[in-house]
């Protein structure tokens, strides 16, 4: 949940809460049918009587009162959330990109006109210019028996192999 849709849940409660106390304290004001000369002496009646004594049953079964120290693990508790979306999950390492697997087999050097001769991975052999793209690689530069391909990121130099 997002701290926007909190934050509208906590409103939503704090408002539902504040209708609830004005209706039960408008309630109170409503005379429930008894004469004002009999109500107070009722409400000191209800008062004495509900002053529950030290040996009574009532106190017998709730134990003790607690001392304060029982509650330092409520004290000790964070009652707040931070206000803020947690950072986002980081995200996977990056795979390094699979061996270039293509072989040069030579070059062929003309005025204008330079072309590589390279063995693709399924096996198959081209005649390629510079700009070429093969198995993701594009052709860079073509020198004397040397290639200059741009594959993944990064410039790698073929060599024919013997």
């Amino acid at each position: 949940m997002n701290i926007r849709s909190q934050r509208r849940l906590y409103w939503l409660s704090a408002a539902l809460l504040g209708v609830g106390t004005i209706a039960v304290w408008a309630n109170g004001f409503q005379s429930p049918g008894i004469p004002a000369s009999q109500a107070k002496s009722s409400t000191e009646e209800l008062r004495i009587s509900r002053k529950p004594e030290v040996n009574s049953p009532e106190t017998a079964a709730s134990g003790p009162i607690p001392a304060l120290n029982d509650f330092r693990g409520l004290w000790d508790k964070p009652i707040r959330r931070a206000l803020y979306d947690p950072p986002p999950p980081p995200l996977p390492a990056a795979t390094p990109p699979p061996p270039l697997r293509l072989k040069l087999l030579g070059t062929v050097l003309e005025s204008g006109r330079s072309e590589a001769i390279l063995m693709a991975a399924n096996g198959e052999v081209k005649m390629l210019r510079v700009g070429a793209v093969v198995d993701d690689a594009t052709i860079k530069t073509i020198g004397d028996a040397q290639i200059t391909v741009h594959y993944h990121g990064q410039d790698l130099t073929l060599t024919p192999q013997p």
